[in-house]
């Protein structure tokens, strides 16, 4: 036999003469291991997840342009989109009608508590893209029944906010035309106002005059226009005042506020000529009326419990921590193994191994001579 082949042997009988002295100890933390991991996997909370599928590549230009030499960059404006898309869909304005309407909802009557549903419900719900043509939804829940339907009522309001004239949803020019015309309705309050408190009788008249006033001021009026006059009669200026208002400081305060009404108005005519008719949906949804959803949601039949994963996390880690002890006790204690740890202790050759010596019990009767 070889010396290689006697090395293997060796130490294949040094472990297995291991084996049969340390297999308790071995043994010991993977059973503890196990009996906790039936545990885990008994009591663990499962997860259920139902989830939904829209196409988009069918449907819509800007997904079929991922395929072209900038998909790298068409994809991550995609995914940028989505995420904008899920912000929208997680926000206050949207999970406060929606919340009531999902399956194990109980009205909060705290404002903590509230706040806490709707964080559990952010944290459940999750859009993916998935290979540039597909918009996964998921909706996670501690039990199956209703999930689906849970899940079929927030397609059903993604859908509407969509294909609809969505009023969460503002691009640019829309968020800035809408300041504008806030501006514009708080100029016309203002004037309101400050002609009511003047006093007078007709405040439709009041504007007319106004109106006029600024036209002879600022040199607008059509006849100034087409004769190219540039002078302004200052009795004619005086008198409008007059008619407008008989104190002199109501008369130029409502003549700043109408000033300031136009030029809300100007303001907001040139937004409107600017924003065209750009829409509020979301960039990558060219074609919102023909999204393509793929299957309808249902409730899951299996669930996912993170005390499985625990559990053979535990077993795996129970057999090396087993392995190690039995190494680190035979490595401590120094027993002599192998032919050559025998020969370089004792300074003799080894002729033999004996596997087994019997104690008292196993020896043979003494012979009677």
């Amino acid at each position: 036999m070889s010396a290689g082949a006697d090395l293997i042997r060796e130490q294949g009988i040094a472990m297995m003469d291991i084996a049969r002295r340390r297999w308790k100890l071995f043994l010991v933390p993977v059973v503890i291991a196990i009996a906790l991991a039936l545990l885990a996997v008994r009591f663990a909370p499962t997860k259920y997840v139902a989830e939904s599928l829209v196409l988009l590549s069918g449907a819509n230009r800007s997904v079929a342009a991922l395929n072209s030499n900038n998909s790298w960059q068409q994809r991550a404006s995609a995914v940028e989109q989505v995420n904008a898309i899920e912000a929208w869909l997680k926000s206050d304005q949207v999970l406060a009608p929606l919340l009531p309407r999902l399956s194990g909802y109980k009205p909060a009557t705290e404002p903590g508590a509230r706040v806490g549903q709707m964080r559990a419900f952010r944290n459940a719900l999750s859009l993916e893209l998935v290979g540039g043509s597909v918009l996964q939804i998921r909706l996670e829940g501690s039990k199956p029944k209703g999930l689906g339907r849970d899940l079929e009522i927030i397609l059903s309001r993604l859908m509407e906010g969509l294909t609809g004239p969505e009023q969460n949803i503002f691009s640019a020019p829309q968020f800035v035309l809408m300041q504008r015309g806030d501006e514009l309705a708080a100029a016309d309050a203002a004037l309101d106002n400050a002609i009511h408190a003047s006093g007078t009788n007709d405040p439709a008249a009041v504007i007319r005059d106004l109106r006029q006033l600024s036209g002879m001021t600022t040199g607008s009026l059509p006849g100034m226009r087409s004769s190219g006059a540039s002078q302004v009669d200052p009795q004619a200026v005086e008198e409008l005042r007059r008619r407008i208002s008989n104190d002199p400081s109501v008369s130029r305060h409502l003549e700043q506020l109408y000033a300031a009404r136009q030029r809300a108005q100007a303001a907001l005519d040139a937004m409107r000529s600017q924003a065209g008719g750009r829409s509020n949906y979301v960039g990558i949804f060219d074609a919102p009326d023909n999204l393509l959803v793929i299957g309808r949601p249902a409730d899951p039949v299996v669930g996912e419990s993170k005390g499985r994963k625990l559990a053979i996390a535990g077993v795996l880690a129970s057999i090396l921590l087993g392995a190690a002890l039995v190494f680190a006790v035979e490595f401590l204690a120094g027993p002599l193994r192998t032919r050559k740890d025998f020969e370089d202790a004792l300074g003799v050759p080894v002729i033999a191994r004996v596997g087994h010596l019997p104690n008292g019990s196993d020896a043979p009767p003494a012979q009677s001579a």
